[in-house]
Order: structure tokens, then sequence, then C-alpha cells
């Protein structure tokens, strides 16, 4: 059984053999999709680089980071401790180290 993501039935096996869904046996839910639970997600890249992927995925922005995704916030959550990392870094040695560099661009 095929539940439901509205009612918990079985709406998505109610379909006629065209694959079109049989109104009369499905909720309103499922037959209006009415929160687009059914609605494939639209992907746009935006950036794609050597480690780094960001995408638009319908509304959201998603970070992904060597196979690892991240959100929008989770992302600049990351971003603040790999710059405190390197600070840490920069006081311990004196010097930033010419990785963490990128992430200070106000030194």
């Amino acid at each position: 059984m095929n539940d439901c993501k509205y009612c918990g039935g079985n709406c998505p096996e109610q379909v006629d053999k065209n694959g079109e869904p049989r109104y009369e046996y499905v909720c309103d839910g499922y037959a209006g999709d009415i929160d687009g639970l059914y609605r494939e997600s639209t992907i746009t890249t935006i950036f794609k680089g050597e480690y780094v992927q960001v995408d638009l995925v319908d509304e959201t922005i998603e970070l992904t980071v060597e196979n690892n995704v991240y959100s929008r916030s989770e992302s600049l959550e990351l971003l603040e401790e790999m710059r405190r990392a390197c600070s840490v870094s920069k006081r311990a040695t004196n010097s930033p180290p010419r990785d963490c560099a990128a992430l200070h661009h106000d030194d």
C-alpha cells in the first residue's frame, strides 16, 4: 500500500489505465496537490566549484560540500565555524594558513 501524504490512504494507487488519478476515489489534498507534496522539485544550479555546489531547490537555497548537503542557515554556521578555526590557527602561528586567507576578506 502506498500511503497518501495527505490522508494516509491509498490515493496514489487510485489511477486509471492511463495513469491519471481516479478523482472519485482520492482525497481533495491528493487530487489538487494543494501543498505540492507530489510535485517534482525544480533544481537550478547557481554555482558549481571543485568542492562546493549551490542549488536553488524550488525556493530553498542548498549548499553541497563534498557530497554533504547543508541548508543556507547551516552553511552560514559552517562558514562562521571555519572563520573561527582559522582565527585560532592565526593566533597560534601568528599568520593565517594560506587556505584560510579567503575566509577573512577584511584582514
